[in-house]
């Protein structure tokens, strides 16, 4: 089993998280056969079925299922981010709800809750909404305070 895990590692996860955070922002129907060939290499490490169910697969390997995986690696990237562990072409792609707010009028502002969460640019179209740029603050901002 753990010689069948890490052939797993070696021959399908590195291509599986080879830039996700890019490629995972395409439509729900555009994963689907992913997630499938995934499922099917978690079966065949597992010495399953070829219609078992995964969940517990999943659990018992301790590997992320990829909807998962595109999580992670989207919440470390804009982690990197924020703590400026990125490389500089990114400094500034994303900016403060704060900052954004001084940028807009120049007049007396509070301390609110959201002051530190970043500014989600509004989209237009469902397609601009997965863009790393749209997508990637709503997931940072929508984690719990103690997470971030």
């Amino acid at each position: 089993m753990i010689l069948c895990k890490s052939l797993y590692y070696s021959l399908f996860h590195c291509h599986l998280i080879y830039a996700i955070e890019i490629w995972s922002n395409v439509p729900p129907f555009n994963l689907k056969p992913l997630i499938t060939k995934q499922k099917a290499a978690i079966r065949i490490i597992s010495n399953q079925p070829y219609n078992a169910h995964t969940e517990h697969l999943f659990k018992s390997l301790s590997i992320l299922p990829l909807p998962q995986l595109i999580t992670q690696f989207n919440l470390k990237l804009i982690h990197s981010f924020q703590y400026n562990l990125i490389p500089p072409a990114f400094h500034g792609t994303w900016i403060t709800t704060l900052k954004n707010r001084h940028n807009l009028a120049n007049f007396n502002f509070f301390n609110l809750r959201n002051n530190d969460d970043l500014y989600t640019p509004p989209a237009r179209t469902v397609f601009l909404s997965r863009v790393p740029l749209y997508s990637l603050p709503t997931l940072w901002n929508d984690l719990p305070p103690n997470l971030k």
